[in-house]
């Protein structure tokens, strides 16, 4: 059983990437005429963290997808709330956060399966609202949670070794 594999690089990018991606939402309670100068300077601000901290080039998004990311092969279910795309020597890795109105397991299931049904297939035996899969081209770790409010879906996509 293969367990799906990060590129160092990728890695140290993702995981400054996941935490800048909060910086926004704390930054937007300024108002509707700030929010849109926040989001931006937010996205360019956490854009600077993540390169000077993962060695790559980054592009942070608010409520899209990030650029290149391979749409046409990794569905996305939900609302998309952010995006970072993290491009290393190695290559270039994504880390999409969406929200749904369904429950845990059933936005999870919902996720997980248009997955599969995309061709990918289940690494790792996690159990729970977490999955490592593996495609021809990408490898997917999928994670549901509770926020507390809707459902939070997190995708982290990254070319297969």
């Amino acid at each position: 059983m293969t367990i799906l594999r990060t590129r160092p690089h990728l890695r140290r990018g993702l995981v400054a990437a996941a935490a800048a991606v909060a910086l926004p939402f704390t930054l937007a309670a300024c108002g509707d005429g700030a929010e849109d100068l926040s989001e931006k300077t937010s996205e360019e601000l956490a854009e600077k963290l993540i390169e000077e901290g993962g060695n790559g080039n980054t592009d942070v998004e608010l409520n899209d997808l990030p650029d290149g990311f391979p749409e046409g092969e990794v569905p996305i279910r939900g609302d998309v709330t952010s995006g970072v795309a993290t491009e290393t020597p190695e290559g270039t890795g994504w880390s999409v956060t969406t929200t749904s109105d369904k429950s845990v397991e059933a936005a999870f299931a919902e996720a997980k399966s248009a997955l599969l049904e995309a061709g990918f297939a289940e690494n790792v035996e996690t159990g729970g609202t977490t999955a490592l899969l593996r495609g021809e081209k990408y490898g997917v770790t999928l994670v549901a949670t509770d926020s507390g409010g809707p459902t939070t879906l997190g995708y982290t996509v990254v070319p297969s070794s």
